[in-house]
């Protein structure tokens, strides 16, 4: 009797363990490829807001620049309140041999006619103090001091020289949680 050959066919194929090592690369590629999405797309939509709240705050500041350019250098400008209110004087002849001087502030806080806390800014808000003639208020619901790295507090206003600093930290109102503040400065000389 003619013995018949006990070889094996070779058959094309992944075994079982091959297959789930396989899938187990696959996930851990594919969910390392989603945290580096979901990362860039935080840090696109941080700097989205960071950019937004600079936009909205620009406006205001350039205003109070403006009202700041207007002071009069004699007498020179105060500050009082740790730094969060400007006392000046402005001309409004704007005649260095005939002055009208007319005594003005800025204060940096809530305003005490209750719009701090139903403001819709997504920043700051310039408004007269109805409360107060000649007083400007710079309302903060998205607005906060500066704070420095060594945990030190600015002033919102400071006077070197003749020079006027304004400092503000301004952040985005929907992501207060997420997304850095950016800190703003303008320096003023008034042209008085």
């Amino acid at each position: 009797m003619a013995r018949q050959s006990q070889g094996r066919t070779e058959k094309g194929g992944f075994t079982l363990i091959e297959i789930l090592i396989s899938l187990t690369i696959l996930i851990i590629f594919g969910a390392s490829i989603f945290g580096v999405y979901m990362t860039s797309q935080r840090f696109l939509f941080s700097g989205m807001a960071q950019a937004q709240a600079v936009a909205d705050a620009r406006p205001s500041l350039e205003r109070i620049k403006r009202v700041v350019r207007a002071c009069t250098t004699d007498p020179m400008p105060t500050v009082s309140g740790g730094g969060n209110t400007l006392l000046f004087s402005e001309d409004l002849n704007h005649d260095p041999y005939n002055q009208n001087l007319v005594n003005r502030s800025l204060t940096y806080g809530p305003g005490p006619d209750g719009s701090y806390a139903t403001t819709d800014d997504n920043t700051l808000t310039y408004v007269p103090d109805t409360a107060q003639p000649n007083v400007q208020m710079v309302l903060t619901r998205h607005v906060s001091q500066v704070v420095t790295s060594a945990g030190a507090t600015l002033p919102v206003f400071t006077i070197n020289g003749t020079t006027i600093q304004i400092n503000y930290r301004v952040r985005y109102r929907y992501a207060l949680s997420t997304t850095q503040p950016v800190d703003m400065s303008i320096s003023v000389v008034p042209r008085n």
